[in-house]
């Protein structure tokens, strides 16, 4: 999907490839550089350069077609932040552990199959998952230049549970809305 979405804006509307930045995670037989995959550190990197790069009246597109995940904030209102999953993930787990995890689309796949308690205790020890918060994109196109218009498309599951993209409120700060798991 990134490939088309890439691909209309250079070939058929023409914009030039200093105004597109695409990553992708491509094959084992036509492997993409690792400053072109879809990691955490380039997905970063990118919505700086996006906001960085930005001037007044600029129409922007984030374009995000993958994997999204949500997990509850340590709040007692019990709502959950979403995330979007860059291809390093679980960069940082031990390998039996990423061994460990379901795998999208298969019979093991389902909820009953979890990581047992010990193993969860290691993965956080290890440091967790490399996730992108979605308030992090909000505070990148909250940066950008007045009179930007931001166009997103979130082409992943759970993207229900990412905040709302909602303006500054009168006092500056960003509102958020979050919505439950479902």
């Amino acid at each position: 999907d990134a490939w088309n979405v890439q691909c209309l804006l250079r070939q058929s509307l023409q914009y030039g490839e200093n105004q597109v930045r695409c990553l992708v995670d491509c094959s084992a037989t036509a492997p993409t550089p690792r400053k072109r995959m879809p990691t955490r550190d380039n997905i970063l990197s990118g919505l700086q350069w996006l906001a960085a790069s930005a001037v007044p009246g600029d129409n922007i597109l984030l374009y995000f077609s993958g994997y999204g995940a949500q997990q509850p904030e340590f709040h007692e209102d019990g709502l959950y932040e979403g995330y979007l999953v860059p291809s390093d993930f679980a960069d940082d787990l031990p390998p039996d552990i990423v061994e460990a995890l379901p795998r999208y689309g298969s019979s093991s796949s389902s909820s009953a199959s979890r990581l047992s308690p010990e193993a969860t205790q290691r993965a956080v020890d290890a440091g967790g998952y490399r996730l992108v918060p979605m308030s992090m994109v909000t505070a990148a196109l909250h940066s950008l230049p007045a009179n930007c218009k931001a166009t997103v498309v979130l082409d992943c599951c759970q993207a229900s549970i990412v905040p709302l993209l909602k303006p500054p409120s009168d006092n500056g700060q960003a509102d958020r809305v979050a919505i439950g798991p479902g």
